[in-house]
C-alpha cells in the first residue's frame, strides 16, 4: 500500500468523519477479483476507522488526547480473500515535526568522487506546510555538506579508501524554522539521544547497525543517512619481504606440513585487497593465504640443497594487480631414501662344482643420504650355499656399496677365510638361485628408523654333466592309469637329473616303437597298448626328442602278450651320458576273438528215467581274449517244450522236463562273451531205454603231468571203457577241439590196445609249454549194438617246463658315461637280459669277458643284477672311452639236446655269402641249399653286411626269415677293409622281428675265394653276450687368466655416465660352458663410480666423477668361469674439470645501516665466496648484486665483495632491504653461486605524533554517567619505528576545556574536571559525577599526543550529553534453558518467563517477543502485558535429524515503548526415536564367489543409517535366521558380512541373507537389507555311489558271475554333487593290489557305470565280506579322484552243524534290588550266522527267567532273589540236528560295605613295560608270540574284551580273580568284581570286592598290595594299568578350590556285559569329582564315634577338642602315608 511512510496528524479537537490520511492498493486481478477493501486490524482505540471501499482514514469523534500517537494497523484485502501484509499508520494528535519521506537512506560513493558533486537528496515532509531546511548535525571530519534549501549532500573535499574510513554515518535535520519543529534524520538518533551512543555513530559497522535497528527500533521512526565508500583498485600488492627463505627443512617433511608463511599488503579494500597467492614451482603448493606446503616429497640430494622459486600475489580487481617474492627453502638431511641398487637384478653364474669361497656375484648400492650401507642376503639361501660381505667400499658423501656374494664353506667362511682343506664343497641344486639381496642403510642421517631396499641376484647354476638320465619311474605310473581309464595308447617319458641343453633326450629304440608303459627295474605295470592300434598312435612328438613312443605295426594280443624293449637316453652334452630302461610291453586285450567251444559238436546218451534237475553234461567254450572280453554265458536254442536247459555260468546241461517221452534232442548251444560275440555248438541227446546201457569207463577223467620235452609218439596214458551188454567191444574216437587246449592244432593222437580193449593216447607234435601249458582231451567210447551207445571221458594233461630256452639281452650294445675323477665303485650301468624258462631254469648270471684292450679289468658286474661298477677313478684325458663284453647264463642244466648237463648252449651257423647277395632283397637272394639247411638246425646264424669304418655296426641290411617255431637269430658278416678275403662276423640276436649285437665280432678268413661257404660249429659261443661301451665325461679343470696383470687409464672429470673407459679380458683353457666367463668388479670401487659388462669385460662410469672427492681408483676385477678365479688390477686416474660452483661462507648475510644518513657512499658489509674446485684461482670471483634496491640504493665492489649504501634511506618508507649477492668464478665468465642479504634501516626521531581523528573529533556520554565511564578514544600515531627506543611511545593528556566563544575567538583553553584521560592508551572518561545535560550539553576538551622524544601533537574533542530515559525492561531471569521432546505438538508450551520495569503505566507495558536463533520460525511468544510475562510456544513440528533443529539459541526480547533488552534462551530438542535404519541398497547383488573361500573372508560391507541420534541411531547388525539357518556367515557391527564357516555350494548354490539393522531406541526400529550371493563351484566333492550299494554274494556258488549291487541292477553308478563341468564321465578301477587279484574283477564300461564280477566260490565261514577299495574320478580340472569302499558281503548259506554251548552269568544285584534286565543271548557255537534258529526251555526252569524264542536272548525278572540257576535250553534251525545248550545264573546281593570298601583299577591298553619286556630277553619266545597276537597293536581295552576268551587263554576277568586271591591269600570264591564301566577314551574302570573274614578288606590295603604288584599285574593280564584306585581329581578343574574328593553314585540300573560264554551284570558304580575341602567340612568326632579304627598302620587315635589326632612313630606315619595315599594334615588328621 501508499503512499509511505503512513506518517499523519490530527487535531485533537477535531470533529467526526475528518480525513486523516489516505491508504491505496493495487490488485493486478481484474474485475471483482481486482476489488480491494480496507480494514483497520489492530490500534486507534476506536477513535480512528477506515473507508473499506476507498482506504480513507478518518476520526470517529471519540476525544483525542493531545500529542498522543496513535498506530493503526490496516489489512488490503481482494474478494478472494487474499491479503496484504499489514501496514501501520502513525497519527499524532497534534503537532508533528517534518518526517523525512524514507526512514533511512543508504548510498555508496566511488574514493575518486569529486568534491562539491551532489550525490545524494534527503527530501522531507512538512506537516505544518511550512519551508523546510536542512542541516547536518553529525558530520564525521566535517567531509560532507548539505544543501539547507535541497537536502543535496556533496564531500567537502577528496577522499582516499586506503586512508580515511570506509563508511560514514550521518546525522541530517529537517527542520521548519526558527523555532518550529525539527526531525533528525538518522537509524540511532533517540537511541543515541536517550542511551549516549551518539558519540560513536560513525564508527557502527552497517552489518551490525542493521541487526540493532531491527532490534531497537520501529520503522515509521527510524531513519538515517548511510554514506559507503567504494574502493578503486589502485594499489598494487607488496610482499613484506622481497625474500622469503626458510633454512633446515627436513626431506621427509609431508604435504600436509606448512613451511612459512608469505604475506602481501594491498591498500585496496574489498575485492580489489582479496589477494590469491600463486606459484608456478612444481614442488611446492601455496594456500590462498600465502602459506607454503610441499606439493610432493623433497629432496636433500639436489643442488645446494636448495629450492628457489617466485610467489605471486594476484588481487581481484577488474582489471588485476600482481605481485612477486622470491622463496627460498634449504633442506636438511633426512634418512628418508633407501639404498639403491645399481641394478635391479643382477645376474651371473657358477659352476655346479665350485668350490667353497668361490666369488660369484659383486652388488653395489647407494644411499642417497649418505648413509652407511650393510648387505644380507633374505631368502633363497636357505641351503646356506651363499654368504656375502656385510660392508664394502664406503665413500664419504655418496656411500655408494658394495658387497661380494660368495659360496659358504662346509662351516660358514666367508670370502677371504682361511678355510681348512678336505672340507667339502657346497652343494648346488636346480637350475638357478634366486637370491634376495637386502641393503640397509645406518640412518646415520637420522631418520625415524632405518631404510632398505633388495634387488634380485638370480644365480645361474651351471650344470656339470655328472648325472645320467634317469627313467622316472613315478611318471610311468601315473601314466599307466590314464592309460587304462582312457584306453588308448599313452606316452613314457623320460627324466633326467642334469639340466639345461645337456638335458635333451635321445631315445634308440630297436625295431619296436610302441610304449606306454613298462617294466622299468624292478616295477612291473599291467599291459597298456591295445591290440589293432593303428601303427603310428599316438603321433604326439618326435620320439627321438620327446620320448614318445608309437606303434610300429599292428598287433595281435593272442600271437604275442608281451614285447621286450629297451630305450635308451643320451644328454647332449659334448662327453654324454646315457641311461637305459627295459620296458616290457603287455598288449592290452581288444575284443577280436569269438568263443571257442572245446569241441565241435556235444554228443550225449541219457536215460529215459533220468530225474527233472539232473546235470549230465557240461559244456566249455575258450576265448582267447581276456577279461570281461573272455567272460563266457551259455544259452541253448528256444524250443518247446525245454526239455533241456543250459546253466549260464557254468555251462552245465541238466533237464528240464521229463524226457521219457522223446528218443532224440537236438539243441543248439550259444556261447557269448562280454563283448557280444558268439558261436554256437550242435548238442545232440539220445534217450536210451533203462535197459539199454551205454558204455562204462574206468575212471571217469585221467590226469597226468608230462615235460615239454615228451618225445612224439610217446604213450602218456592208457584208457579203458567196458560194455555192460553183451558184446563188450567198445570203439575209441578222439573228439576234435577247437582250442588248443582241445587238442587244436593236433599235439595226441589215440591208439585202440587190442590186447586188453584199452586205448592209448600219444604225442603228435613237440609241446611246448611256453605255448600251451595244459590239454583237457574229451574220448568217446562207444558199443557195439543195434542202436549204439556212447560215454565220454576227459584225459587233463598238465604240461612243465624244461630248460629249452637259452637267456638274451634286449640290446645287442650299450652306451654309458662316468665322470672323470668319479670314486671307484661308482654304478655304471645295468644290463639286464630275459629267459623265458622259469625258476631255475630262467634264473641269469651275468660276467664280464675278458679282452686284450684290457679295459675289463676297470670295471667288475654284479652277476645277480647286472650292475656295472668301476674299478679305478679315470683320467678322460688319458682315455675317453672304454669298451666292455657282457655275458648272460641261465641257471640250470640245458634240456637241449647235446648239451650234456650244462646250461644252455646252441648250434650256431655262420654263412659267408658275396656282397652280390646282399645287394637284393631277401625275398630275391639266392641262399644255397646248405645254408638253408644249417640255418633250420641253428641258434644262431650269420649273414654277411659290409663293414663301417670305427669298427662300429651302425644297423642290420638283411636277416632272414625262417619258419620254424623258434626263428633263429642272425649275425651279419662283414668284407674286412684290409684282408679282403677275409670277412668280419658280429652277431646279432634275433627274436620277435628284433636284431641287435649280442658278442663280441670274429673274423674268419675262408681258403679261397667263392660266392657263399658253410662254417657249422658247435658250442660257439656258449651264451649270449652284449657290448657296453663306457664313455668318460670331462669337469672344469683349467683356471681362466688375464692377459696382462695390471692396467691403467686416464678419464676426465666430465666423462658422461655409461662411458666404456677400458676392456679387459681374460683367457680360458677349457671349452664350450667349462670356458664361458664372467666378469665383475670384487674391490676398489669407491662410491660405485664404475661398473663392468659381466660378460664382455668393458668397464664404464656408472656414477658421476669428482676430482675433488677421488683423484684415483685402484679397480680389482675378478674373470670366473664359475669354478675357478683369476684377478687383475686396473688404475684409474680422474682428470680434473671446472664442476663446482663458488661457495658463500654463510647463506645469508645480516647488515644495518642509520635512515638518514648523509654522506654516501656508506659500507654496510662485506661478502666472500670461495671456489671448491682443487687449484681453482681464488682470485678470479667477481661479486654482483640483484634483486630490491641493487644498483640504485645499494651497490657492490665486484672484487672485494664489500656492499654500499649510495643514498639516503628512510625507514618509515622501507624497513628492510633483501636481494641476493652473486659469485661467479673465472672472472665472471663460469660457474655463479649464490646468497641472501638482509639490510635493517634503523629508525631516528623524525616524526610527530598525529590525531587519526582530526580535524573533528566526536564523543557522547550519557547523563549521570558515574566516574570512570569511557566517553571516547583520542588515539594518535607516530610513524616513527614502535619497536626501538621511545620513538613511537605516546603519552596522552588534556590541556584544558574550550567553550563556544572561546573557540571562535581561538581561546586559550581552561582546566576541566569533569573528564580525564588515560595517558598510555588516550581512553577519555568521566572524571566526577554530575553531569547534567540541562546545564551542559557539551564540552571541547584539547589533548596533547607526545612520544618519546618530545614531539607533539593535539586534537580537539567535542562531547555531547546525552538524556536518557529512566528505566529499561529486564528479564527476571539472566539465562534460562528448556527441553522439548521432537514430537510435541504445535501451540506446546516451551517455558514461561517474566520480566520486570520500575515504569509504571504504558510504559511498564511489555511485549515479548523472538528475534534471534529462530530463522525457520519454529517458537513465538505470547505476551501478557499487564503480568509482564510471556510464553514462550511451539509453532511447528520440530525435526531433530535436521542438525539446526536439535538446539535452539533463541534471543528473546521484552520492550516497552522505547527500551528493550534481551535474554539468551537455550532450548534443547530430544530425540524421539522416529527413523528406522536405512539400507542404500536394499538389494546387495554380489559378484559369484568360488565355494571354497577361507572361512573369515569378507564378502561385503553394508551401512545402515539411521537420521535419528544417540541411542537411536546406534545400530545393531545381525542375520535373520531364516536366511542363514546353518550360521555360515557372520557379520560384526561395522557391518562387514564375513563366512564363518565353511560353504558348500552342492548344499545351497545361492544365498539370499537378509541383514537386519536395529537401532537401540524404544521402542527399537529395524531395517533391512538383502544379500544375494552365488556361489562358484569348485571341484571340492569327488564321485560317490550313486546310491547305497549292499552287494551279497551268496557261498559256495561258483564263478565267474556278475554282482547285482542292489534288486535292480549289475551296473555300479556314481554320481557328483559338483557342478556338471567337474562331474561326468566319471572312470572307475580299484587300487593296484586288487587289480589282480582273484576274488573280483571291477570292469569300467567308459559310459559312467561299471560292472562287478566274482571270479570264484566263496566261503563266509572263511570270510564274511570283503571290502573292495574302487577308485572313481570324475572329469574336473583338475580331476577329483576318491577311493570308496564298496563292502560285498559274502551271503550265508546254512551249511554248518549248530553245537551245545554253556554259559555262565553273574549276577550282582544291589542290595537285593534289581529291574527286569536281559542277560545276554544263549550260547550255542554255529559258524553260520543267517540262518534262523529258535529257542525253548529243556525242562523245568524257574520262574525268574523268560526266553525269546526267536533271538535266543534271556531275561531275568525283576528282585530275583540270590542263588544258583542252571537250566538248559534246545536250539533247532530245521536243517541240522537240534543242540542242548547249558545256562548258568549265579545272583548275588551286593551290599553297600562291598561297594564302598571295594578296591578299583583302571585299565587301559598293552602297558609299556609289557612291550618292554616283550622286546627283552626275559619274555619267552612262547610269552612273546602270544601277547603279539592277542594284543596286536590296539591301546585300549573294553569290557567285552575283559571278560571275553581269547583262543585257547583264559579270559582277564578270571586272569584278574587268580592274581587277587593268590596275592591275598583267599580263595577266588571271595574275589569278587561286580562293577566294569567303560569309560572316557576307551579306558575300563574294574571295581571288586575281597571278601577276608567277617568282613570286606579294607581298599587301602587292597590298593597297597595291588600297586606294589603293578609290573606283575600288567604282566599277567597283558593290560596297562593307568591308575590303582580310580581318581577322577587329577583331570578335573579343581586346583583352585582348596581340596577335591571323589564321590561314588550307585545307580539302579545295572549294566549287562555279554561276550558269548559268559555274561556279567554289573552294578552302575560312577566316580565323580568335588571340589572341596574335606578336612574344612568334616565334622570334629571323637575316636569312638568310628567305626573301625581311622588310624591305620598302628597308629594310636587321641581325642583332642578338634577332633581324633593319629600318634605313633615316623615309621607308621609313613606306612600310613604308603598304603592309604593321604596326607594327614592339621589336628583333624584328615586328607
Amino acid at each position: 500500500m501508499v503512499p509511505a511512510p503512513y506518517l499523519a496528524v490530527v487535531s485533537p479537537d477535531a470533529p467526526a468523519g475528518e480525513l486523516v490520511y489516505k491508504l491505496q492498493a493495487e490488485d493486478g486481478d481484474e474485475g471483482n477479483n481486482g476489488e480491494v477493501e480496507y480494514f483497520l486490524s489492530d490500534g486507534g482505540d476506536g477513535r480512528f476507522e477506515v473507508d473499506r471501499k476507498n482506504g480513507q482514514v478518518r476520526t470517529t469523534g471519540l476525544p483525542l488526547q493531545r500529542e498522543r500517537e496513535y498506530l493503526l494497523t490496516v489489512v488490503a484485502a481482494d474478494r478472494l480473500g487474499s491479503r496484504s501484509a499489514p501496514v501501520v499508520v502513525s497519527v499524532v494528535a497534534g503537532a508533528r515535526p517534518p518526517q523525512f519521506t524514507n526512514a533511512s537512506f543508504t548510498i555508496a560513493i566511488p574514493e575518486n568522487t569529486p568534491e562539491g558533486q551532489s550525490f545524494l537528496v534527503t527530501p522531507a515532509v512538512s506537516f505544518q506546510k511550512k519551508p523546510i531546511g536542512y542541516s547536518l548535525l553529525i558530520n564525521p571530519s566535517s567531509l560532507f555538506s548539505i544543501s539547507a534549501e535541497t537536502g543535496e549532500i556533496s564531500l567537502t573535499h577528496p577522499i582516499d579508501y586506503e586512508s580515511d574510513q570506509h563508511r560514514y554515518l550521518l546525522l541530517v535535520r529537517a527542520s521548519e524554522g526558527l523555532g518550529s519543529m525539527s526531525k533528525d534524520l538518522s537509524p540511532l538518533t533517540e537511541i543515541a539521544n536517550r542511551g549516549g551512543l551518539l558519540k560513536n555513530l560513525h564508527k557502527i559497522a552497517f552489518s551490525a547497525d542493521l541487526a540493532k535497528w531491527s532490534t531497537l527500533q520501529k520503522p515509521p521512526r527510524r531513519g538515517g543517512v548511510r554514506v559507503v565508500i567504494v574502493d578503486e583498485n589502485d594499489c598494487v600488492p607488496e610482499f613484506l619481504q622481497s625474500i622469503y627463505s626458510k633454512d633446515g627443512v627436513p626431506e621427509t617433511v609431508t604435504t600436509a606440513t606448512s613451511l612459512l608463511q608469505v604475506s602481501a599488503n594491498d591498500c585496496d579494500s574489498e575485492e580489489n585487497a582479496e589477494l590469491t597467492y600463486y606459484t608456478v614451482s612444481p614442488d611446492f603448493t601455496i594456500s590462498p593465504h600465502g602459506t607454503i606446503f610441499p606439493a610432493g616429497p623433497l629432496d636433500y640430494e639436489r643442488h645446494n640443497h636448495l629450492y628457489e622459486f617466485v610467489v605471486m600475489a594476484v588481487d581481484k580487481g577488474e582489471v588485476p594487480r600482481t605481485g612477486t617474492t622470491t622463496v627460498r627453502i634449504r633442506m636438511a638431511n633426512v634418512n628418508d631414501e633407501a639404498p639403491e641398487f645399481s641394478q635391479h637384478i643382477y645376474r651371473t653364474f657358477v659352476s655346479e662344482d665350485a668350490g667353497p669361497n668361490t666369488l660369484v656375484a659383486t652388488v653395489l648400492a647407494k644411499d642417497p643420504d649418505g648413509d652407511g650401507i650393510t648387505y644380507e642376503i633374505t631368502t633363497g639361501n636357505e641351503e646356506g650355499n651363499f654368504i656375502i660381505d656385510s660392508q664394502k667400499d664406503v665413500d664419504a658423501e655418496w656411500r655408494r656399496s658394495g658387497a661380494g656374494i660368495g659360496l659358504q664353506d662346509a662351516h660358514g667362511a666367508s670370502c677371504g677365510c682361511h678355510t681348512a682343506s678336505g672340507r667339502p664343497p657346497p652343494h648346488l641344486q636346480g637350475v638357478e638361485y634366486v637370491l634376495n639381496v637386502t641393503a640397509a642403510d645406518d640412518n646415520a642421517s637420522g631418520g625415524s628408523h632405518a631404510l632398505s631396499s633388495t634387488a634380485l641376484v638370480i644365480v645361474g647354476v651351471d650344470d656339470v654333466n655328472n648325472n645320467k638320465p634317469v627313467f622316472e619311474k613315478d611318471f610311468l605310473l601315473a601314466s599307466y592309469f590314464k592309460s587304462v581309464i582312457n584306453l588308448f595308447l599313452s606316452v613314457g617319458k623320460i627324466g633326467q637329473r642334469n639340466r639345461g641343453e645337456k638335458a635333451v633326450l635321445e631315445q634308440e629304440i630297436e625295431k619296436i616303437h610302441i610304449v606306454s608303459f613298462a617294466v622299468c627295474r624292478d616295477i612291473r605295470l599291467s599291459a597298456v597298448p591295445r591290440e589293432h592300434v593303428s601303427p603310428g598312435e599316438p603321433a604326439s612328438g618326435n620320439v627321438r626328442s620327446a620320448g614318445v613312443i608309437v606303434t610300429a605295426r599292428k598287433f595281435d594280443r593272442e600271437r604275442q602278450r608281451e614285447y621286450a624293449v629297451t630305450v635308451t637316453a643320451t644328454d647332449q652334452a659334448t662327453d654324454p651320458l646315457i641311461g637305459i630302461c627295459q620296458l616290457n610291453i603287455l598288449i592290452l586285450d581288444h575284443n577280436d576273438n569269438s568263443p571257442k567251444f572245446e569241441n565241435i559238436r556235444y554228443e550225449y546218451f541219457l536215460r529215459e528215467d533220468t530225474m527233472i534237475g539232473t546235470s549230465f553234461l557240461r559244456v566249455a567254450a575258450h576265448d582267447d581274449d581276456f577279461g570281461t572280453n573272455a567272460a563266457i554265458t551259455y544259452s541253448m536254442s528256444s524250443e518247446q517244450p525245454e526239455y533241456l536247459r543250459v546253466n549260464p555260468l557254468t555251462g552245465w546241461v541238466y533237464v528240464n522236463q521229463p524226457i521219457s517221452q522223446r528218443t532224440y534232442i537236438t539243441r543248439e548251444i550259444v556261447a557269448t562273451d562280454g563283448g557280444n560275440r558268439s558261436s554256437s555248438v550242435e548238442l545232440s541227446v539220445t534217450i536210451t531205454n533203462v535197459k539199454n546201457q551205454p558204455p562204462q569207463w574206468d575212471k571217469d577223467s585221467y590226469s597226468m603231468v608230462i615235460p615239454e620235452n615228451t618225445v612224439r609218439d610217446t604213450a602218456i596214458v592208457t584208457i579203458k571203457a567196458t560194455s555192460p551188454l553183451g558184446d563188450p567191444r567198445v570203439t575209441y574216437n578222439l573228439e576234435d577241439g577247437m582250442v588248443p587246449e582241445t587238442n587244436m592244432p593236433v599235439r595226441f593222437y589215440l591208439t585202440p590196445n587190442r590186447e586188453d580193449g584199452s586205448a592209448s593216447i600219444l604225442v603228435a607234435e613237440p609241446l611246448d609249454y611256453e605255448t600251451t601249458r595244459n590239454f583237457m582231451l574229451r574220448v568217446r567210447a562207444q558199443n557195439v549194438a543195434a542202436v549204439p551207445l556212447a560215454a565220454f571221458t576227459t584225459v587233463y594233461i598238465n604240461v612243465t617246463d624244461v630248460n629249452d630256452n637259452v637267456p638274451f639281452f634286449t640290446s645287442s650294445i650299450y652306451e654309458a658315461s662316468v665322470t672323470e675323477g668319479a670314486e671307484s665303485g661308482t654304478l655304471v650301468f645295468q644290463v639286464l637280459a630275459n629267459d623265458l624258462d622259469l625258476g631255475l631254469n630262467g634264473k641269469i648270471s651275468y660276467s664280464l669277458l675278458e679282452d686284450r684292450s684290457g679295459d675289463h679289468q676297470y670295471f667288475r658286474v654284479d652277476p645277480e643284477l647286472g650292475f656295472i661298477y668301476s674299478k679305478a677313478v679315470f683320467d678322460r684325458e688319458t682315455k675317453s672311452s672304454y669298451l666292455l663284453e657282457i655275458q648272460s647264463m641261465d641257471g640250470w642244466e640245458s634240456a637241449r639236446p647235446g648239451k650234456h648237463g650244462q646250461p644252455n648252449s646252441g648250434h650256431y651257423c655262420i654263412g659267408i655269402c658275396s656282397t652280390n647277395i646282399l645287394h637284393k632283397s631277401p625275398r630275391a637272394a639266392q641262399i644255397p641249399p646248405k645254408l638253408v639247411s644249417c640255418l633250420l638246425k641253428a641258434q644262431t646264424a650269420f649273414v654277411a653286411m659290409p663293414l663301417k669304418t670305427k669298427g662300429r655296426v651302425a644297423g642290420v641290411a638283411d636277416f632272414l626269415r625262417v619258419k620254424r617255431r623258434h626263428l633263429a637269430p642272425a649275425y651279419p658278416i662283414s668284407m674286412t677293409p684290409s684282408r679282403p678275403t677275409c670277412f668280419h662276423a658280429q652277431p646279432v640276436a634275433q627274436r620277435a622281428g628284433r636284431l641287435g649285437v649280442t658278442r663280441r665280432a670274429r673274423t674268419w678268413c675262408p681258403a679261397h675265394s667263392a660266392e657263399c661257404a658253410l662254417w657249422e660249429r658247435r658250442h660257439w659261443p656258449p651264451s649270449y653276450t652284449a657290448y657296453v661301451r663306457v664313455f668318460i665325461s670331462d669337469v672344469n679343470d683349467n683356471k681362466p687368466a688375464f692377459a696382462q696383470a695390471s692396467y691403467e687409464v686416464d678419464v676426465d672429470e666430465d666423462a658422461d655416465v655409461g662411458f666404456a673407459i677400458l676392456t679387459v679380458s681374460a683367457n680360458d683353457g677349457d671349452e664350450g660352458g667349462n670356458a664361458k666367463l664372467r666378469y665383475q668388479i670384487t674391490s676398489g670401487n669407491t662410491g660405485g663410480v664404475f661398473d663392468v659388462e659381466p660378460e664382455v669385460g668393458t668397464i664404464f662410469i656408472a656414477q658421476p666423477l669428482d676430482y675433488e672427492q677421488n683423484k684415483r681408483y685402484k679397480l680389482h676385477v675378478l674373470a670366473s668361469d664359475g669354478k675357478w678365479e683369476d684377478y687383475a688390477t686396473v688404475s684409474v686416474n680422474v682428470v680434473n674439470k671446472n664442476d663446482e660452483a663458488p661457495v658463500f661462507t654463510v647463506n645469508e648475510y645480516y647488515g644495518s645501516v642509520t635512515e638518514e644518513l648523509d654522506g654516501s657512499p656508506v659500507f654496510v658489509l662485506q661478502v666472500t665466496a670461495s671456489d671448491p674446485d682443487k687449484d681453482a684461482d681464488q682470485e678470479a670471483l667477481r661479486y654482483s648484486l640483484h634483486g630490491q634496491g641493487a644498483e640504485s640504493e645499494f651497490i657492490i665492489d665486484e672484487v672485494t665483495g664489500k656492499i654500499y649504501a649510495q643514498r639516503t634511506l628512510d625507514r618509515e618508507e622501507r624497513a628492510v632491504w633483501r636481494f641476493v649477492v652473486l659469485a661467479t668464478d673465472e672472472g665472471g665468465e663460469g660457474l655463479t653461486g649464490f646468497t641472501d642479504v638482509i639490510i635493517n634501516v634503523w629508525d631516528i626521531n623524525d616524526n610527530a605524533p598525529v590525531f587519526t581523528c582530526a580535524p573533528s573529533c566526536h564523543g557522547d556520554v550519557a547523563e549521570n554517567s558515574v566516574v570512570g565511564t569511557s566517553v571516547m578514544e583520542m588515539t594518535a600515531t607516530d610513524m616513527d619505528d614502535s619497536a626501538v627506543g621511545q620513538n613511537a611511545v605516546l603519552s596522552y593528556r588534556i590541556m584544558g576545556s574550550l567553550d563556544a566563544t572561546n573557540i571562535e575567538v581561538g581561546g586559550v583553553p581552561t582546566f576541566s574536571e569533569m573528564f580525564t584521560i588515560n595517558a598510555i592508551t588516550g581512553t577519555i572518561s568521566v572524571a566526577m559525577g554530575g553531569l547534567d545535560r540541562e546545564q551542559v550539553e557539551s564540552y571541547l576538551l584539547v589533548v596533547e599526543a607526545r612520544d618519546g622524544g618530545g614531539m607533539t601533537g593535539t586534537g580537539t574533542a567535542t562531547i555531547q550529553i546525552k538524556d536518557v530515559n529512566d528505566h529499561a525492561p529486564r528479564f527476571t531471569d539472566h539465562s534460562c534453558l528448556a527441553r522439548i521432546s521432537e514430537n510435541a505438538e504445535p501451540n506446546a508450551e516451551v517455558l514461561e518467563l517474566m520480566a520486570e520495569d520500575r515504569d509504571t503505566g504504558e510504559n511498564a507495558q511489555l511485549t515479548f517477543s523472538v528475534v534471534a536463533g529462530d530463522q525457520e520460525q519454529k517458537f513465538y511468544m505470547v505476551s501478557h502485558k499487564q503480568e509482564q510475562r510471556g510464553t514462550l510456544r511451539l509453532k511447528k513440528r520440530l525435526d531433530y535429524e535436521r542438525h539446526s533443529e536439535q538446539r535452539f539459541n533463541l534471543t528473546l526480547k521484552v520492550e516497552d515503548l522505547d527500551f528493550s533488552s534481551l535474554l539468551h534462551c537455550v532450548v534443547d530438542v530430544e530425540d524421539y526415536n522416529d527413523h528406522a535404519p536405512v539400507f542404500i541398497p536394499h538389494l546387495l547383488a554380489l559378484a559369484p564367489l568360488p565355494e571354497d573361500i577361507n572361512v573369515g573372508t569378507s564378502v561385503a560391507r553394508l551401512v545402515a543409517s539411521d537420521s535419528d541420534s544417540g541411542q537411536n541411531r546406534d545400530i545393531t547388525y545381525s542375520l535373520t535366521e531364516d536366511s542363514d539357518p546353518d550360521g555360515l556367515f557372520t557379520i560384526d557391527q561395522s557391518g562387514v558380512l564375513s563366512v564363518a564357516r565353511p560353504l558348500d555350494r552342492e548344499r545351497i548354490s545361492q544365498h539370499y541373507l537378509v541383514v537386519i539393522a536395529t537401532d537401540h531406541g524404544v521402542p527399537p526400529l529395524t531395517g533391512t537389507a538383502t544379500v544375494q550371493l552365488p556361489l562358484l563351484d569348485v571341484n571340492d566333492n569327488g564321485p560317490e555311489f550313486e546310491a547305497a550299494y549292499y552287494p551279497i554274494v551268496i557261498e559256495n556258488v561258483a564263478g565267474p558271475q556278475v554282482v547285482r549291487l542292489n534288486q535292480t541292477s549289475t551296473l555300479l553308478r556314481a554320481v557328483d554333487r559338483d557342478s556338471p563341468e567337474n562331474g561326468p564321465p566319471f572312470h572307475f578301477t580299484v587300487t593296484s593290489e586288487y587289480r589282480h587279484g582273484n576274488d573280483f574283477y571291477l570292469q569300467d564300461n567308459l559310459n559312467g557305470t561299471a560292472t562287478l564280477t566274482a571270479l570264484r566260490t566263496f566261503d563266509r565261514e572263511r570270510q564274511k565280506e570283503f571290502l573292495i577299495p574302487i577308485t572313481m574320478s570324475d572329469s574336473g580340472h583338475p580331476a577329483k579322484t576318491v577311493t570308496s569302499t564298496l563292502t560285498v558281503t559274502i551271503g550265508d548259506q546254512n551249511d554248518h552243524a549248530h553245537v551245545a554251548g554253556e554259559k555262565t552269568i553273574f549276577i550282582n544285584s544291589h542290595r537285593g534290588r534289581m529291574p527286569t534286565t536281559v542277560l545276554g543271548k544263549v550260547y550255542s557255537p554255529d559258524p553260520d550266522d543267517w540262518d534262523n534258529k529258535t529257542y525253548v526251555f529243556e525242562g523245568n526252569v524257574a520262574s525268574y527267567f523268560i526266553l525269546n524264542k526267536r533271538t535266543g536272548f534271556l531275561i531275568i525278572k525283576e528282585n530275583a532273589p540270590p542263588d544258583i540257576y542252571q537250566f538248559q535250553v534246545r536250539v533247532s534251525d530245521g536243517v541240522w540236528p537240534d543242540a542242548v545248550s547249558t545256562v548258568t545264573v549265579h545272583v548275588r546281593e551286593l551290599r553297600d560295605e562291598a561297594i564302598y570298601n571295594a578296591g578299583s583299577l583302571r585299565l587301559a591298553g598293552t602297558s609299556a613295560s609289557v612291550h618292554r619286556r616283550l622286546g627283552s630277553n626275559e619274555a619267552s619266545g612262547k610269552e612273546k608270540a602270544s601277547v603279539s597276537c592277542e594284543l596286536g597293536s590296539k591301546p585300549d581295552i573294553t569290557a567285552t574284551e575283559f571278560i571275553e576268551l581269547r583262543g585257547k587263554q583264559r579270559s582277564r576277568y578270571e586272569l584278574l580273580v587268580d592274581f587277587l586271591s593268590e596275592m591275598l591269600s583267599l580263595p577266588p570264591e571271595d574275589v569278587n568284581i561286580f562293577s566294569l564301566m567303560d569309560v572316557k577314551e576307551r579306558m575300563l574302570d574294574v571295581r571288586f570286592a575281597v571278601h577276608g573274614g567277617p568282613s570286606f578288606l579294607q581298599p587301602e590295603k587292597i590298593h597297597g598290595y595291588v600297586a606294589a604288584h603293578k609290573q606283575k599285574l600288567q604282566s599277567f593280564m597283558q593290560v596297562s594299568v593307568s591308575q590303582v584306585r580310580v581318581d577322577e581329581c587329577p583331570s578335573s578343574e579343581c586346583a583352585g578350590a582348596g581340596g577335591c574328593t571323589n564321590v561314588l553314585s550307585v545307580r539302579d540300573t545295572p549294566t549287562v556285559v555279554d561276550c558269548g560264554t559268559m555274561s556279567l551284570v554289573s552294578v552302575t558304580v560312577e566316580s565323580t569329582a568335588v571340589c572341596s575341602c574335606p578336612g574344612r567340612e568334616q565334622s570334629h568326632q571323637p575316636c569312638t564315634a568310628y567305626p573301625r579304627n581311622p588310624c591305620f598302620n598302628g597308629g594310636v587315635c587321641v581325642d583332642t577338642q578338634h577332633g581324633y589326632r593319629f600318634t605313633g612313630g615316623e615309621e607308621a606315619r609313613r606306612q600310613r602315608w604308603r598304603t592309604s595315599g593321604e596326607k594327614l594334615e592339621g589336628a583333624g588328621a584328615v586328607k
